[in-house]
């Protein structure tokens, strides 16, 4: 749990960092505000809420699982240069992700103390679709994922399948964690060089971050060269 922890610690830095840098070019109208469906039930969600990031979350898997079933050996090999990824890599480096940004979630943001007074109009906030909006935008921002969630660094998830499972299983826990918890993930927040995004806000990096890398994948199959089978 320890080394896990390690990793989440390193992956947000990283990703404010990135966040950081996507945001410093949009004005501040557009990213700094409250969630008009914030919630005052006592710290669960609301239904628009937990709604809305199950269906985020069904929604992004469902894509990155309709373009790569079916892909051959060679297709999932390919790669357009040297010094990109290619599709299993990018695959691989969505099954760790899930991992790593599911625990940043349980074991830090949760585990910080509760800070309601930050909730709403009592603090700065990044609008939730500020951040889709940022992460998806891959012509506009080009980020090196940290190195733990790397697919060089790893040995076991070689083949497609074993892959694939592990990203299902990962993310059906996932959507199961939103649909049935209890935990108060808009008073637990991180704070970063921009403001503070809290638990809730996390787990929607956790979808974007999946449409975000379905959209590498286009990009590789889009590719003059990319295998016919």
């Amino acid at each position: 749990m320890k080394s896990t922890l390690k990793i989440s610690r390193r992956f947000a830095s990283t990703l404010f960092a990135s966040l950081l840098m996507a945001m410093l070019a949009a004005p501040s109208q557009q990213v700094f505000a409250r969630n008009d469906s914030d919630a005052a039930n006592g710290g669960s969600l609301s239904k628009a809420e937990r709604e809305y990031l199950v269906q985020y979350m069904q929604q992004t898997k469902k894509k990155l699982l309709d373009e790569i079933s079916g892909l051959s050996e060679a297709q999932m090999k390919f790669k357009p240069t040297p010094f990109t990824w290619s599709i299993l890599e990018v695959a691989e480096h969505l099954a760790l992700s899930e991992d790593v940004l599911y625990s940043l979630v349980t074991e830090r943001v949760m585990k910080s103390p509760a800070q309601p007074q930050l909730k709403g109009e009592n603090g700065p906030r990044i609008k939730d679709r500020a951040i889709v909006m940022f992460l998806t935008n891959r012509a506009a921002q080009r980020l090196r994922a940290p190195d733990p969630v790397r697919p060089a660094r790893t040995v076991k998830l070689a083949a497609k399948g074993d892959i694939l499972d592990r990203f299902e299983k990962s993310r059906a826990r996932n959507i199961a964690y939103i649909e049935t918890t209890k935990d108060d993930l808009r008073s637990h927040f991180s704070a970063n060089a921009i403001g503070m995004i809290d638990a809730y806000q996390w787990l929607v990096v956790l979808a974007a971050h999946t449409e975000r890398h379905t959209e590498q994948i286009l990009e590789v199959k889009a590719h003059p060269n990319f295998p016919a089978k």
